[in-house]
């Protein structure tokens, strides 16, 4: 192999036995648990379906209740490369293909890294380690199972190889072009990338020129700037409308109090470098110290890159070049005094977690990649090398002693990591010394990034291959609406349904999502089922099922379906009912309340009344008691949850049994005939569980208790219900003022209703998720879209027929265009203004 492709041989050592590693132990599949599965995995399978059916637009119907699709779809696929190589594959094959991508993009990262530093004069050897410091950094080992964002780690480095041509020679249109494709294709990583982009400009800027005025320096920096915010405008048609939606979520709007972090956190961060750690919810090997709010997000682990790393700190003043260790020492105090402040993490990545710390990786790569060139040529003497070798020694020795003396242990098999990481820095040093080993290291870098890698794999284990199918549902799914083209909810039972996010992974329309980017303008309504941002099916939430627009309810023989959903068909083993409640798109009633008098009630009370009113914010009916289902009845009030029993016979139409968990979600419930179990269910869900006993089983007593996992010291409430008049008055009332013959073309929204002359004070309820973006033409006419039951378009209409158009686009959307239009022609310009040369 020719000298030009040796820098290769490393990294292919490490991914062809990273990808063995994985057919040995998991048939060549690493999709892990939690978003790598639940996100990843199921937005590709459900955007692999939309591109093939041709069905992507700015609403997705499969998204929670509907949601603005735009970034989800942005961010995840349409402005990624990988996703279109997925396209021509099988769908089945996209769990292979997620778990080349990483690897794939690892390789990436070092052919960009490794160009980069030899562009910035690097030698060859050094540009071969500081590319696998970078490529192999914690940051990215952290992100290994969540790979979209290590979509854009390759181009950064690109983007930095851009930007050495533009000192040269002066021509900013590449570099611009570059960024600006940073941010389309993860805005994200593009906003936590600027700053440090501009802080590295000016670092090359004072490198490269000589003897650089600060005047001079200052004029260089606006330019940076102004090139920064014309590749932001670039990116505006994909940016303007994501900040949209990202500037609502609740991330955002945590209270930021000006702080520093402790002497643990701090001693957790910097002993994070000595000792390899690699995964991103135990990001140091002393247990005691993972109380750090950034704990979720990679925390000191991304400070780690390979323990070669950690001997810039004692070599750091010994760089041969004045004006290249000034700047660098600046630089890492810099950074240094950002970390010690994380209110200042907002400044860089919006949050106060850790995720900026990549920045370090780089920083080090910079670092070693001089300290070892100085070691070649002589520049840092073998005494330099000694003394610095000691001061090593005596900070591991330090972490090992600090750490027993504060309590702060670590198991054996921790202490073997620890153990480890001496001896490779001791071999490193060793052969630092002998100035000729360039190979060697090599190797020994190369030996412990796989122990690495697959000590991560040891502590974030893939699911199982046999576990993963994503056409598990395809086929059910299709054969309803091949029989049903109307619009309709598909509600699967919870051993039947995959994940949270399998209703936009099979193309469905549901309720139930697992993404940070949900809508927000729903929030009112989604608070009954959301923690956080993921939703789940809420069982036994029958108040809402009809006015949800859940048309069938999918399960197994086993499982007991829903209150009103009556058995039509049986496909393989999925047991199909249709509900008989089932209303269509909406339906227009003048039974309205007012929601300023509803919305602080607990949510049980809340769907109670969504069963029978139409809650707008200008109703002048306000709430009282008597609205409630009076066939609810409370059996118990705040007791303790840990057991509850009450002795209560079935009735001829069921039983519902409702428990209002508060904080806590493992509920239990029995029904017990003659003290022996004859039916019982489990259900993780929030502030109330329902729970629903077919006529045909007999039982005199039920028996609740909750798994407080949690910690949490709270009591329950239990109601039951045997009368469900409440439904059959509902559907009775509605049935002639619903919409219909609808039709759903992805962003448009067509149907028709009949409004009788004694609703002319009524309101048209749709159980379309409310969005700013929608518009609706009543007869050609734009009317007034108004929120209604805490999150879905209403309208009000008078009497008579109409035809009515909903219209779907995302908010912003032109503006973005006429940004990225603006940017270009900015771009232009500036290539050929003499101010930039």
């Amino acid at each position: 192999m020719s000298t030009n492709k040796k820098h290769l041989i490393p990294i292919f050592v490490i991914i062809v036995t990273l990808y063995l590693y994985s057919i040995i132990i998991n048939d060549g599949v690493l999709i892990f648990y939690g978003d790598s599965y639940e996100q990843v995995l199921q937005f590709y399978a459900g955007m692999w379906t939309k591109f093939h059916n041709g069905n992507i637009g700015f609403w997705d119907w499969y998204l929670g209740f509907g949601a603005n699709s735009f970034t989800t779809m942005y961010y995840c696929n349409l402005n990624n490369i990988y996703f279109y190589v997925s396209l021509l594959f099988p769908k089945s094959f996209l769990p292979q293909l997620l778990t080349i991508y990483p690897l794939l993009k690892l390789l990436l990262t070092y052919i960009t890294s490794f160009y980069w530093l030899r562009k910035i004069n690097r030698s060859f050897y050094s540009s071969i380690i500081g590319s696998l410091i970078i490529t192999f950094s914690g940051w990215v080992m952290a992100l290994f199972n969540y790979n979209i964002f290590l979509d854009t780690y390759p181009m950064y480095f690109l983007t930095l190889y851009l930007f050495e041509d533009y000192l040269l020679n002066k021509k900013p249109f590449f570099t611009v072009l570059s960024i600006s494709l940073i941010i389309i294709t993860n805005f994200y990583n593009g906003y936590m990338f600027l700053p440090f982009f501009l802080a590295y400009s000016v670092y090359r800027y004072y490198l490269v020129v000589e003897n650089p005025l600060l005047i001079d320096t200052i004029k260089f920096s606006l330019k940076i700037m102004l090139l920064i915010l014309v590749a932001v405008a670039i990116s505006g048609v994909v940016l303007i409308p994501s900040i949209y939606i990202v500037l609502q979520t609740p991330r955002l709007d945590e209270n930021s109090i000006f702080h520093f972090i402790n002497l643990s956190t701090l001693f957790r961060f910097l002993s994070s470098m000595y000792i390899p750690v690699s995964y991103k919810l135990n990001p140091n090997l002393f247990i005691n110290l993972n109380q750090y709010n950034g704990i979720g997000w990679s925390g000191g682990t991304s400070l780690f890159s390979l323990v070669i790393g950690v001997t810039i700190i004692p070599l750091l003043p010994y760089i041969s070049s004045k004006k290249n260790r000034k700047a660098l020492i600046c630089l890492f105090v810099l950074f240094f005094i950002i970390l010690c402040v994380p209110t200042l993490y907002k400044l860089l990545q919006g949050t106060e977690e850790t995720r900026w710390f990549f920045m370090f990786s780089i920083l080090v790569s910079l670092a070693i990649t001089s300290i070892i060139e100085d070691i070649i040529t002589g520049s840092i003497t073998n005494k330099i090398l000694v003394r610095s070798y000691l001061l090593s020694v005596l900070i591991f020795f330090s972490i090992l002693f600090i750490s027993l003396t504060k309590g702060w242990y670590f198991d054996k098999s921790d202490l073997a990591l620890f153990t480890l990481s001496f001896l490779v820095l001791s071999s490193l040093y060793t052969f630092f010394l002998s100035k000729k080993a360039k190979t060697t290291i090599i190797v020994i870098i190369v030996v412990e990034v796989l122990f690495n890698m697959i000590n991560l794999l040891r502590f974030d284990p893939p699911k199982n291959s046999n576990d993963i199918n994503i056409n598990q549902l395809s086929e059910v799914v299709e054969y309803i609406q091949n029989k049903d083209s109307s619009y309709y909810r598909i509600y699967f039972s919870e051993s039947s349904r995959q994940v949270a996010n399998s209703p936009y992974a099979y193309n469905y329309m549901a309720s139930s999502f697992y993404s940070s980017l949900y809508n927000f303008e729903q929030l009112d309504y989604l608070r009954r089922y959301t923690g956080s941002w993921i939703a789940n099916q809420a069982d036994g939430r029958i108040y809402n099922y009809n006015i949800e627009g859940y048309k069938y309810w999918i399960g197994y023989e086993y499982e007991t379906a829903p209150y009103g959903y009556k058995f039509i068909d049986k496909f393989y083993d999925y047991m199909i009912y249709e509900n008989q409640y089932y209303q269509g798109l909406g339906f227009m009633s003048n039974e309205t309340l007012n929601e300023e008098s509803v919305i602080h009630l607990p949510f049980f009370k809340q769907d109670q009344l969504l069963q029978k009113y139409i809650i707008t914010a200008d109703s002048n009916i306000q709430y009282n008691e008597k609205m409630l289902d009076n066939n609810v009845v409370k059996i118990a009030e705040y007791v303790p949850h840990e057991y509850f029993e009450y002795k209560l016979n079935n009735s001829n139409q069921g039983t519902m049994i409702y428990i209002e968990n508060f904080a806590m979600e493992n509920v239990y419930v029995e029904f017990h005939h003659n003290d022996k179990l004859v039916f019982n269910d489990y259900s993780v869900q929030q502030n109330y569980v329902g729970t629903y006993c077919p006529p045909n089983i007999i039982f005199d007593k039920i028996v609740i208790f909750i798994d407080d996992k949690y910690g949490y010291d709270s009591g329950i409430n239990v109601y039951y219900s045997q009368n469900f008049n409440i439904f059959d008055i509902t559907f009775k009332k509605n049935e002639a003022n619903t919409l219909y013959d609808t039709i759903i073309d992805k962003d448009k929204v067509y149907t028709k209703i009949d409004v009788s002359d004694e609703l002319s004070n009524g309101v048209l309820f749709t159980s379309i998720a409310f969005d700013s973006g929608w518009k609706a033409y009543v007869d050609n006419e734009i009317t007034e879209i108004i929120k209604v039951n805490f999150g879905f378009v209403g309208l009000k209409l008078t009497p008579g027929h109409h035809e009515i158009e909903f219209i779907y686009k995302s908010p912003y959307f032109e503006y973005g265009c006429a940004l990225s239009l603006i940017g270009l022609l900015s771009l232009i310009y500036i290539s050929k203004s003499r101010y930039f040369k």
